[in-house]
């Protein structure tokens, strides 16, 4: 079917314009991938870091106040110290519970199953945590000094220890996905730079090859 010169202009101007849109399509789609990956260390990340700082503290300050309470011999000071541990246990309760809950810009910090599995047992081995901590607040309630003490080295510093190690072994992996999704985001960007170039070179040399043939169907028609 023979085109008329209106016609193949038209179809030019199709051909450019929907090789635009592919471009641009195109585009957006991979910048987008680049986003997610690259947004991960806002988004999730540093916000973990943030939040396990307040459960590192939390998870001190209970241990701290914990052996305080046996140190101390005052009546007065030893209930302050009382009021302090449940209060420090309460922060530390809400600090482990917002991290699964909405710690990460309104969302579960928790990233996949895996870490699902290190937060049950950072949770398991905080509850195990207080079984000695209990013995040893009841020793130094009855003034068992050396019994308190003997809690305090051989319990609570090796069950606080290992709640301590999942929860730097959670921090790990943490950052692990976060380096990740850095270089991700790395190859995101070098793969949408190289699919951008391809597309451009591709619809550069399809309008090139179909205004070679419409000037020379053209420049025929004319003689």
């Amino acid at each position: 079917m023979q085109l008329t010169v209106a016609k193949k202009m038209m179809l030019l101007t199709a051909l450019v314009v929907a090789g635009l849109a592919g471009l641009g399509v195109s585009s957006f789609i991979q910048m987008h991938k680049v986003f997610d990956s690259a947004s991960y260390a806002a988004v999730n990340t540093v916000p973990t870091y943030m939040q396990f700082l307040k459960i590192r503290g939390a998870a001190n300050a209970l241990r701290t106040d914990s052996l305080f309470h046996v140190i101390i011999t005052d009546a007065a000071e030893m209930k302050s110290i009382e009021n302090k541990i449940d209060e420090d246990k309460a922060t530390l309760d809400e600090a482990l519970a917002v991290y699964a809950k909405d710690a990460c810009t309104g969302a579960s910090c928790i990233s996949d199953e895996k870490e699902q599995k290190m937060y049950d047992e950072v949770i398991a081995l905080k509850e195990a945590m207080e079984a000695p901590r209990l013995k040893v607040f009841n020793f130094s309630k009855q003034s068992k000094t050396r019994d308190a003490e003997i809690a305090i080295r051989d319990e609570l510093i090796p069950a606080y220890e290992k709640f301590l190690s999942a929860i730097n072994t959670e921090i790990d992996y943490n950052t692990q996905l976060g380096n990740t999704a850095r270089n991700e985001a790395i190859n995101q960007e070098k793969t949408a730079s190289l699919i951008s170039i391809f597309i451009t070179l591709l619809i550069g040399t399809l309008i090139g090859v179909f205004c070679w043939l419409f000037s020379k169907s053209l420049f025929k028609e004319l003689g």
